[in-house]
């Protein structure tokens, strides 16, 4: 029942002052969620599916499932995608669909300036199980509800050989959802990334990356240290300071096409002796 009562508490927080983007901690296989400008930019084809389970062993902790691909189109001098984003934490759903695209502008022998826009869905349910202490009934706690709006994200991303910065806003429409008792509004997030990749040698790679992500009320930082063997098996860790937690991953690039990775997260705060720590997995496709 204490687990029970501090996750409602928590979701509550969460809705209210917490930040609303879903957060992976392989974020760079999730670029073209929050900037839209990496559409095309790296790959000829990109594209993944990732699953995430936060906090294991928490009844209704969030759950989420990214499904993402994008293209280069030179005849539109730039990429196009597509992503759809599933979040299920407690008795909220949340749908997110959008179409990308990104304008490629050569900046120099090797650098490229990218523009990208995304436009899209948010839809927004609600089934709650209420058991109140009473057999009177309070109309107004929320009941089963659901809306959708239109939603857009903006971003610019810059690549010069092995240097890619990006900055983004996601939810610049500030979509809002009206809900039974319960009016939902679609805060901005910004972001701001960087990686850079350190050849050394023939086989080995060094690449370290980091992401701010805030929503101008609070921010979290997440920094990654990846080495990466002939290209194809890469071993990592990870640090966020907004929820103090750290992470291990691994992953294989088959043949330089076909990705299988893993990662495991372990957090410092008060879900340390209740949740089994959060997983994250990822199958992509990456053709250069």
């Amino acid at each position: 029942m204490k687990k029970l009562i501090f996750l409602l508490l928590s979701c509550y927080s969460i809705s209210v002052h917490a930040q609303q983007d879903v957060h992976f901690s392989m974020f760079w296989n999730a670029y073209n969620v929050f900037n839209p400008a990496f559409s095309g930019l790296t790959h000829q084809h990109f594209g993944t599916l990732t699953y995430r389970n936060q906090w294991d062993g928490v009844p209704g902790a969030p759950n989420s499932v990214l499904a993402t691909y994008n293209a280069k189109v030179n005849k539109l001098h730039g990429g196009l995608g597509v992503n759809y984003l599933y979040d299920h934490i407690g008795f909220t759903k949340t749908h997110d669909a959008n179409v990308t695209y990104s304008y490629h502008l050569q900046v120099g022998d090797s650098g490229t300036l990218a523009f990208g826009v995304a436009a899209g869905i948010t839809h927004l349910s609600m089934n709650p199980e209420w058991i109140p202490p009473t057999s009177n009934y309070d109309p107004l706690l929320p009941g089963k509800t659901r809306d959708i709006n239109f939603n857009m994200n903006l971003g610019v991303m810059y690549r010069y050989r092995n240097l890619l910065i990006g900055i983004s806003s996601t939810s610049v429409t500030k979509p809002e959802l009206k809900l039974k008792n319960w009016n939902y509004t679609k805060e901005r997030h910004y972001y701001l990334t960087g990686a850079y990749a350190f050849q050394l040698g023939s086989r080995f790679e060094l690449k370290p990356q980091a992401m701010m992500q805030t929503d101008a009320v609070q921010i979290n930082w997440d920094f990654n240290l990846m080495a990466t063997y002939n290209r194809r098996f890469w071993l990592g860790v990870s640090f966020e300071t907004g929820g103090t937690t750290g992470s291990v991953m691994a992953g294989w690039d088959i043949r330089e096409r076909f990705r299988i990775g893993y990662l495991y997260e372990k957090s410092w705060n008060v879900l340390e002796n209740i949740s089994k720590g959060t997983h994250e997995a990822v199958l992509g496709i990456l053709i250069r």
